[in-house]
């Protein structure tokens, strides 16, 4: 398929007069909420699509900080930015969790008992040491 060809397919899919000022992605959604459409038979994220299409380059991480509506691919509502940037974002989900300070038990996120998985999830030391223990006792 060529360019134009995947161009004139994407935006047949996007709804461009939304009252709100979002571009609403009409298709495929992921499993975040995202828009999505198959391109080269793999997934890319239809905001993204857009944002390279109408802003000419690739954006390092694209962030919905202006409607926060995962749908838009209007590039005026996305902002550029690092992915810590967009994470550390109040109203973001990942970035509220950067801000908890104890585990639901109650344990600290500090010092010896904050445990950061290889894949950058902070854990809780005291209770994966208690997971461990009681995963060890059930098998002996």
């Amino acid at each position: 398929m060529t360019d134009t060809a995947f161009e004139d397919r994407f935006w047949r899919k996007v709804d461009l007069l939304n009252p709100t000022g979002c571009w609403e992605w009409k298709a495929s959604v992921g499993s975040h909420g995202y828009g999505q459409i198959n391109k080269d038979g793999r997934p890319v994220l239809a905001h993204r699509v857009a944002y390279e299409f109408l802003r000419g380059d690739k954006a390092d991480s694209l962030d919905h900080r202006i409607c926060r509506n995962k749908r838009c691919c209007n590039p005026d509502h996305l902002v550029d930015g690092s992915r810590g940037d967009n994470i550390r974002q109040p109203d973001h989900h990942v970035g509220q969790n950067l801000l908890k300070t104890h585990c639901p038990k109650g344990h600290p996120y500090s010092g010896s008992n904050l445990y950061v998985t290889a894949k950058g999830h902070r854990q809780c030391a005291a209770c994966r040491d208690a997971r461990n223990k009681s995963r060890w006792r059930a098998e002996i």
